[in-house]
């Protein structure tokens, strides 16, 4: 009933957009008011590679091991899987620094500041990416 009289002048102007992944559990009165669908499947495999490569821009991580990545990764995975799949490589990234020998014989010495401990997690490695992936169960079987 949200709907019913929004449109209550001729030039009035009134656009809906919406967006889910089960359409078919949509209530059918929901359906009527929104006459056009729009399907947009999941990315394919090359779609895959662009996300991947628009989110690592900033790395050093080489397109051939993008494109491979890309290739790994099951159907259906879509960007925000990627998203998370990034996030998830930065933070291994970031633990694996910081459990690291040397980096915890530097904080109980004291002797390590914000710049330094940038340089020693440096860039995201192809690594960190394929076991966040295996990880995420976002990899073929």
């Amino acid at each position: 009933t949200h709907m019913d009289g929004m449109k209550t002048q001729a030039d009035d102007t009134f656009v809906v957009i919406a967006c889910t992944n089960n359409v078919e559990m949509l209530d059918p009165a929901v359906r009527r008011r929104l006459p056009q669908v729009y399907r947009i499947d999941a990315p394919n495999e090359t779609e895959l590679f662009d996300i991947l490569k628009l989110y690592l821009r900033d790395t050093k991580i080489k397109d051939e091991d993008l494109r491979a990545l890309a290739g790994s990764l099951r159907p259906g995975c879509t960007g925000s899987d990627i998203a998370e799949l990034v996030r998830s490589a930065w933070a291994e990234r970031r633990r694996s620094v910081l459990t690291s020998k040397r980096v915890q014989k530097m904080l109980k010495q004291g002797t390590v500041d914000k710049e330094k401990m940038a340089k020693l997690i440096g860039q995201l490695q192809y690594q960190n990416l394929q076991s966040a992936a295996a990880a995420r169960n976002l990899v073929r079987p």
